[in-house]
Order: structure tokens, then sequence, then C-alpha cells
């Protein structure tokens, strides 16, 4: 009796912690994301304030706003 309640609560661990390890992964994948999605936008807007400025590119802060 004592040899199936350690091997049920051997399983009950293992799926508790691989449900946990996915949910951990997915939320670490998200912030991931973000902070990519935040450096992207950065970069961008400073480049585009950049190319603004060159002669004849006036076009691009039009389009972008």
């Amino acid at each position: 009796m004592l040899a199936l309640t350690s091997t049920l609560q051997n399983f009950w661990s293992l799926i508790a912690k691989s449900a946990l390890a996915k949910e951990v992964a997915s939320e670490g994948r998200k912030f991931v994301a973000k902070a990519i999605i935040g450096l992207l936008a950065a970069t961008t807007a400073g480049t585009l304030a950049a190319f603004g400025k060159v002669p004849g590119a006036e076009w691009i802060e039009t389009t972008v706003s």
C-alpha cells in the first residue's frame, strides 16, 4: 500500500512539475517577445527621426504618422 501511495505521489509530482514548467516557459517567452518589440519600437522611432532629417526624406515622417 505504501509503495502504491509513493508511486501515485511521484506521478502527481511529475504532472504538476510539467504543467508548471510549461506555464513558466510560456510566460518567459511572452516577456522576451514584449522586450524585443519594445526595443525594436524604440530603435525604429530613433532611426526614423534621423532619416527624416535627410534632405528629400520628408515623406518618411508623414508616412509614419
